[in-house]
């Protein structure tokens, strides 16, 4: 009964409806949502983007707290007739879905700013739950149970990261608590990846706040600040990959590097350019 659903969208399979839904189950990772967070926190809003990512990271931390505490197995684990078309996007268990929790969490955090491309978001939210119906990696009780959680834990985390900030901004570091106790209960990789960016963006962010105020009002093209971002990005990654042993220490200082280069030196970088630029522009003038 759980996976009737999952076994009538595959009654309508084809190679060109495997590739629609693995896209669309792609835009769910959760790497992805980093990038369009780091975007709103450097080119858009930086209190705003702040608020994305803490309850980002913070829902996904609580996804897996979950998941590892009732262990339910993925539904083409317990039926034959499924077809797992997802090959590499389903490690561990299945409720539930963090794919649909993580894309909830991140439509209604927009929709909660900007309404029009928060109904845009909460489609794409939707179709990301039914390709993974559709790949057989979890139930319909799966997808509704994430989407759930992630509306109501993303209007809670900024409510309180609101509340928090407006007390000592410090305070935010609560928030990791449980990223490092769920890290060390069930050891999961993805985990202390999100757990590594999640530490070093809030300390990065604390450290700019007090000490160099970016604002992403600052005068520089949106364009330009997203290909310094990835170009960033791609710096640290590539070659840490290449060079460090795939161990956990290792593993968290790479990602630990990334969340420091979104929320504290890339913004001093563009602090630095713009001041360089505004005294260009000055010479020019006199």
């Amino acid at each position: 009964m759980l996976v009737s659903w999952n076994l009538f969208l595959q009654s309508f399979s084809s190679p060109v409806l495997d590739k629609v839904f693995l896209l669309f189950s792609y835009l769910g990772n959760e790497l992805i949502f980093m990038a369009v967070v780091a975007a709103i926190y450097l080119c858009i809003d930086k209190e705003k983007g702040l608020h994305l990512a803490i309850s980002l990271f913070s829902s996904f931390t609580l996804n897996s707290g979950i998941k590892d505490f009732l262990k339910i197995p993925r539904p083409f684990e317990y039926n034959d007739l499924l077809r797992r078309i997802d090959l590499t996007m389903s490690p561990g268990y299945s409720f539930p879905s963090a794919h649909a929790q993580m894309s909830s969490s991140m439509a209604v955090g927009i929709a909660r700013y900007y309404r029009k491309t928060g109904v845009f978001c909460c489609i794409l939210a939707l179709l990301i739950g039914i390709s993974r119906i559709y790949l057989g990696v979890h139930t319909p009780v799966d997808i509704c149970a994430g989407f759930v959680l992630g509306i109501l834990w993303t209007l809670f985390s900024i409510y309180l990261s609101q509340r928090l900030i407006k007390r000592r901004k410090y305070l935010l570091l609560l928030y990791l608590f449980p990223c490092y106790l769920f890290y060390f209960w069930h050891h999961d990789k993805n985990l202390l990846k999100l757990t590594a960016v999640f530490t070093s963006f809030l300390i990065g962010y604390l450290i700019e706040d007090t000490y160099l105020h970016y604002s992403a009002s600052l005068k520089l093209h949106a364009g330009f600040k997203m290909v310094l971002l990835l170009v960033g990005c791609a710096a640290i990654k590539i070659p840490l990959k290449l060079l460090l042993p795939d161990i956990p220490l290792c593993i968290y200082f790479s990602y630990f590097l990334l969340g420091l280069w979104i929320s504290l030196f890339c913004p001093w970088l563009l602090l630095v350019l713009k001041q360089k630029k505004s005294r260009k522009d000055n010479a020019v003038l006199k």
